[in-house]
C-alpha cells in the first residue's frame, strides 16, 4: 500500500490507519482465543498476558494518534518538524515492538519451565499420547 502514490494522499490516511491496525489484530485474535479456551496458567502466565495487553494498547493508541492527526490538527504549522502525529505513531510502534518482544520472551520462559506442582511441561504433555501408548 505504501508503494502506491495514491495512498499517500491525506484522504487515504484512515485507510492506512486501518491497515496498520489490522497488523496488531493479527496478534490479538490468537491471544484471546488461547485465553478463553485455556485460561491464564495453561496458555500463558499473568506477566505475558499483561505485556500483550500493553502491546495492544500501545499499538492502538499510536494508530489512533496517527489517524486523528493529533496534535497538528489543533495547532497547524506548529508540529511540522517535531512531535508530528506520524512521529508519535512510530514511537508507539517501536515501544509496542519492544513490549511484544518481552511478552514473547516471557511466554518462552513460561512454557520451558516445569510446573512446580507436578513437574508438568508442555513437551511432556505433547509427547504423552503416542502411537505406542494407545491401546
Amino acid at each position: 500500500m505504501s508503494r502506491f502514490k495514491a495512498f499517500g494522499k491525506t484522504e487515504y490516511r484512515p485507510c492506512r490507519a486501518v491497515a496498520f491496525m489490522s497488523l496488531g489484530l493479527l496478534t490479538i485474535f490468537p491471544t484471546f482465543h488461547a485465553y478463553f479456551k485455556h485460561g491464564i496458567g495453561v496458555a500463558f502466565n499473568q506477566e505475558a498476558f499483561t505485556f500483550l495487553c500493553i502491546f495492544f494498547s500501545s499499538g492502538s493508541f499510536g494508530v489512533l494518534i496517527y489517524a486523528t492527526e493529533v496534535p497538528e490538527r489543533f495547532f497547524p504549522g506548529k508540529f511540522d518538524i517535531f512531535f508530528h502525529s506520524h512521529q508519535i505513531f512510530h514511537v508507539f510502534a517501536v515501544g509496542a515492538g519492544a513490549i511484544h518482544f518481552l511478552a514473547i520472551r516471557e511466554l518462552q520462559a513460561f512454557h520451558a519451565d516445569p510446573c512446580p506442582a507436578d513437574g508438568w511441561t508442555l513437551e511432556k504433555f505433547n509427547t504423552t499420547l503416542t502411537s505406542d501408548s494407545l491401546p
